[in-house]
């Protein structure tokens, strides 16, 4: 994602300068926005980066995790999961085309973004959990799991693991 911009914007727009406090509003697309749920300095600057998305933001409480999750558009389900030390919105360059043709689902990842560990840690298992209880609350059918690094392999082991 570093070093990389939608097609269109130079790379000082999406990643910005450093006195450049307005640098997400001039990447934007022709949606409706994201409903924010944070007023703290972070939560401003991620309901920025987000804004003009066609996904909602939303929190739900899954196997001990007090989850974010973006949301958008309807077909056949796809849940985004995000790499280490990210947060759902890594997919802001895909999400406007994939809400065209599928559900989408983006969470923050347990203990990234603005997720929280209600209770402790995650281990193997406790992942295959939440992740099971996303897709129970989130998708109508089975979805297709798309994943970047750590995202991948938490997708994978869900993959192929016992329900």
């Amino acid at each position: 994602m570093i070093g990389q911009s939608r097609p269109g914007y130079p790379r000082s727009q999406v990643l910005g300068g450093p006195a450049s406090e307005n640098r997400h509003k001039e990447v934007t697309w022709q949606t409706e926005p994201v409903e924010h749920v944070s007023t703290n300095s972070a939560g401003r600057h991620r309901a920025q980066l987000l804004s003009g998305l066609p996904v909602t933001e939303r929190r739900l409480q899954v196997a001990g995790v007090s989850t974010m999750v973006l949301e958008g558009g309807a077909g056949p389900p796809i849940i985004l999961l995000h790499g280490p030390g990210d947060f759902a919105g890594m997919w802001m360059r895909v999400l406007p085309d994939l809400v065209t043709t599928h559900r989408v689902v983006a969470p923050d990842l347990p203990g990234h973004g603005t997720s929280e560990l209600v209770e402790g840690w995650l281990d193997a298992d406790g992942l295959r959990a939440w992740l099971s209880g996303l897709i129970e609350r989130t998708c109508a059918s089975p979805p297709v799991l798309i994943g970047h690094v750590l995202g991948g392999a938490i997708g994978a082991r869900f993959a192929v693991g016992p329900r």
